[in-house]
């Protein structure tokens, strides 16, 4: 069997109880909007959801203790079988085509991209009109 994977999306998720979960919204705009064929990695780290979303494209890696981030985007990493790997928060909803645009305008080897970044109306699960500040 060939592998078709053209994007590895990681995903990092500390579910501590203290904060509203979106992943399932994150999981689902991936699956929806790539563009592309793309796979989704989740670290989850403290508990597991309440729902989970059931799909061959999506993989889940539960610790026996939490690792944090670093180590949470290195177990996904470690997974990813596409040729490019897209780091993202728990909390992130996409554009149309996202990963397709990425793939498109990616120009060299070994080169890092760095989307857009916008606020997030949680509620609504749509982009606000301010622009956040580069990091």
């Amino acid at each position: 069997m060939t592998n078709n994977i053209e994007l590895s999306v990681c995903i990092p998720s500390r579910n501590d109880g203290k904060s509203a979960n979106f992943l399932n919204k994150t999981i689902k705009g991936v699956l929806e909007n790539a563009g592309c064929e793309v796979e989704v990695i989740v670290n989850v780290d403290e508990r597991w959801p309440k729902e989970l979303i059931e799909d061959a494209r999506v993989h889940y890696i539960h610790p026996s203790a939490p690792v944090g981030l670093r180590q949470g985007v290195n177990n996904c990493v470690a997974l990813a079988k596409g040729k490019y790997i897209l780091k993202c928060d728990d909390h992130v909803a996409f554009g149309e085509n996202f990963g397709r645009i990425l793939i498109d305008n990616h120009l060299s080897d070994n080169w890092v991209q760095i989307p857009r970044r916008y606020a997030l109306d949680p509620i609504n699960w749509k982009r606000e009109e301010r622009t956040l500040p580069r990091r």
